[in-house]
């Protein structure tokens, strides 16, 4: 057996630091844009220009 022991918290923190680190410099900023254009985006739709988003003009 590995016998791990207490380790097992130092691996478990080390890989949440580096999704953390991933995250913050992977991921892009989403303040300020509505909840529609951040959906299609993670979808993979582009969403039509424009100011307002209500009726969710989405273009495969």
């Amino acid at each position: 057996m590995a016998n791990l022991g207490t380790n097992v918290s130092f691996i478990f923190g080390g890989v949440c630091v580096i999704c953390l680190v991933s995250l913050w410099f992977f991921r892009p900023e989403t303040a300020g844009t509505p909840y529609v254009r951040t959906d299609a985006e993670a979808m993979g739709i582009a969403a039509k220009d424009g100011n307002d988003m209500d009726g969710c003009f989405l273009v495969h």
